[in-house]
């Protein structure tokens, strides 16, 4: 799935993405990033939904593809 992230806040580690299918808006968590150790607003991804442990949906396996790849990178 494909989406942009909305938010997402350095400090505790966590913000949503946008799905380019228009649906909810994604919980993601630092600890699913696969090629950056944080995000910014814009970045667009590239991720799977996964569940957390009360069935709501989460990003996981999330990948930036543009356009600040550069800069999330640590």
């Amino acid at each position: 799935m494909n989406g942009t992230v909305k938010s997402f806040d350095g400090l505790k580690n966590f913000g949503f993405i946008a799905p380019t299918d228009e649906t909810h808006d994604v919980f993601v968590h630092r600890n699913d990033l696969v090629n950056a150790t944080s995000l910014q607003r814009g970045d667009r991804v590239e991720f799977e939904v996964g569940k957390d442990e009360r069935g709501r949906a989460r990003a996981v396996k999330v990948r930036v593809v543009g356009p600040d790849l550069a800069g999330a990178m640590a």
